[in-house]
């Protein structure tokens, strides 16, 4: 109250002529009551506090945050379609077209229906890109030569041909 009687005297003052005298000398009137006044002592101790708290949690001091978030979608959607490699590969489809069956079936896949019987679906469809585990060796069912002395069909045994092949070279 000192302060308040120092500044205006002993005069009468008008509101309007106290709210000019407090603007004049920079007071500012808080009611208590209702959390207006925060003790000085105590600001400058949370604003200390917050400036520690600010500088120990700068996120600018890491790397760009939006690279960051693009960079994780990205390897997410590299262990998606690794995942969806493994089961290309688990089907028993040829090496040198798993890519291709992988970019085929992908856009088939719905809610309804997942990657692995979409695959399935298409391999039924396109059984040439899966690996025949029934083939031995190099020759195909039916391309070996018929080494027997049997004359099955009609037709003459590949040892007969080749025995015709020799002696036809010994005559001539």
């Amino acid at each position: 109250m000192d302060e308040l009687q120092e500044l205006f005297g002993e005069e009468a003052l008008s509101y309007a002529d106290f709210a000019a005298k407090l603007n004049e000398h920079g007071i500012k009137l808080a009611n208590i009551k209702a959390g207006g006044y925060v003790d000085k002592g105590k600001y400058d101790k949370l604003a200390g506090e917050y400036a520690k708290y600010k500088q120990e949690n700068d996120v600018s001091k890491y790397a760009d945050y939006d690279a960051i978030k693009t960079e994780l979608e990205t390897l997410k959607a590299e262990k998606a379609d690794a995942e969806l490699a493994k089961e290309v590969a688990a089907a028993n489809v040829d090496v040198k077209f798993q890519k291709f069956v992988m970019s085929e079936v992908k856009p088939l896949v719905t809610d309804k229906k997942d990657f692995k019987a979409c695959l399935a679906d298409y391999l039924k469809e396109n059984p040439q890109f899966v690996v025949n585990s029934q083939r031995q060796g190099v020759f195909q069912k039916g391309s070996q030569p018929n080494f027997d002395d049997g004359n099955k069909g009609g037709a003459p045994s590949t040892n007969k041909k080749m025995n015709e092949i020799l002696r036809g070279a010994r005559k001539s």
